[in-house]
Order: structure tokens, then C-alpha cells, then sequence
């Protein structure tokens, strides 16, 4: 990637990390005062969950309109963070269903039913 070209031709690319709060966090965990270190590494933990969200609903679609004004210029780059955006979304849905397999009161409650020739319908709730 030509990163010195991104910050040449999108300068505002440059200010995007700022935008997550990593940055924040981890300089109230180097700080040497004794309260600010918890502070930061809750802020650390929460950071990182506004940055997947940052990233997967800001950053990408501004990224997709950047793209399409300039598609030449852009291409390596958006395929870059195309690559790690279906890696975060496959890395969510691989969570999301191991939550399903790990706690079987959070899977979904639907059926399909219907009524087969000479069948009595039941009822589901009952047992």
C-alpha cells in the first residue's frame, strides 16, 4: 500500500485512528499516575468495541464513496480494507453462532409447520 500517497492525496485519512479512542486509552495507560491506569484500560476495552463499530458502519461506507469517486487511485487500498472488513464480519458471525451452540436459550424460536394429510396439529408449547 502506498500509505504516503493516501495521506498525500486524503489527508483526512490521516485523523481516523484518532477518531476510535484507541489513542486516548493508551496514553492514560502509559501515564505513570496510579489512577489513570484503570481508567485507561476501561477505556481500552470499550475503544476497541467502538472502533469494529466505527470501522464496519463509518469508515467503510465513507471508504465506498471515496472509492467510487476514485476508483483507480483507490483500489489496493479498498481492497485492503476489504479484506479486513469481511474478516471482522466473519470473525462476528463465527461469535455470534458459537453463542448459539454454547447457550441453547438464546437460539432463535421459529418453525416452519403446517398441517400434513390425516395429522392432528400440537401444540409446541406443551412439550
Amino acid at each position: 500500500l502506498d500509505w504516503s500517497g493516501m495521506n498525500l492525496g486524503f489527508p483526512l485519512l490521516r485523523n481516523c485512528p484518532k477518531m476510535t479512542g484507541i489513542p486516548i486509552a493508551l496514553k492514560l495507560l502509559s501515564s505513570s499516575s496510579l489512577a489513570a491506569k484503570p481508567c485507561g484500560a476501561l477505556l481500552l476495552i470499550i475503544a476497541a468495541a467502538w472502533s469494529v463499530v466505527w470501522f464496519m458502519f463509518v469508515l467503510m461506507p465513507v471508504m465506498f464513496c471515496i472509492f467510487v469517486a476514485y476508483p483507480i487511485r483507490l483500489s489496493r487500498f479498498w481492497t485492503f480494507l476489504l479484506l479486513i472488513f469481511m474478516g471482522v464480519w466473519a470473525m462476528c458471525m463465527s461469535v455470534h453462532q458459537l453463542v448459539f451452540l454454547a447457550e441453547p436459550n438464546f437460539r432463535p424460536r421459529y418453525a416452519l409447520i403446517w398441517r400434513a394429510a390425516g395429522e392432528h396439529p400440537v401444540d409446541l408449547a406443551e412439550g
